[in-house]
């Protein structure tokens, strides 16, 4: 892949707005079933929960 070609990922830091209810996502809809649809718009999303400390194990090797 040439320089020119590189993908773009473009993603949010979050998917848990409730100002998005309604505008972004469906308006009922519960927010541990919402990734579903962010995924659909966005190929990434931030979790920054690492910049605060240091995650535990079980965290890591099993997050869903």
């Amino acid at each position: 892949m040439s320089d020119r070609q590189r993908a773009i990922y473009i993603g949010t830091m979050g998917w848990t707005y409730k100002d998005w209810m309604g505008s972004f996502y469906p308006h009922g809809g519960r927010f541990e079933r919402l990734s579903g649809v962010f995924a659909q718009v966005f190929d990434s999303l931030e979790i920054d929960s690492t910049f605060y400390h240091v995650p535990r194990p079980e965290v890591v090797y099993h997050p869903a």
